[in-house]
């Protein structure tokens, strides 16, 4: 089970692929972060049970494509 720093929305990192925890792609859908995406950070870094901090990112403001292991939308989206 993963260790959440705080104020992060809670996410299974282990349901997450090395490009989303990379933040090669987006952690809400899985598509690849372009130059051209609006990628915004999602919260604050997280911590994996190993002590790996990590930085998620979403490919849009408002990223409307949904995986199982997305944190929940924010307010209003």
């Amino acid at each position: 089970m993963a260790v959440l720093l705080r104020k992060t929305p809670a996410v299974d990192l282990r349901c997450l692929s090395e490009r989303q925890l990379t933040g090669m792609a987006c952690a809400v859908c899985g598509a690849a972060l372009r130059s051209t995406d609006r990628p915004r950070a999602l919260g604050e870094p997280v911590r994996d049970e190993y002590g790996h901090v990590f930085q998620l990112w979403a490919c849009a403001p408002l990223c409307r494509r949904r995986t199982p292991a997305a944190p929940p939308p924010p307010q209003g989206a």
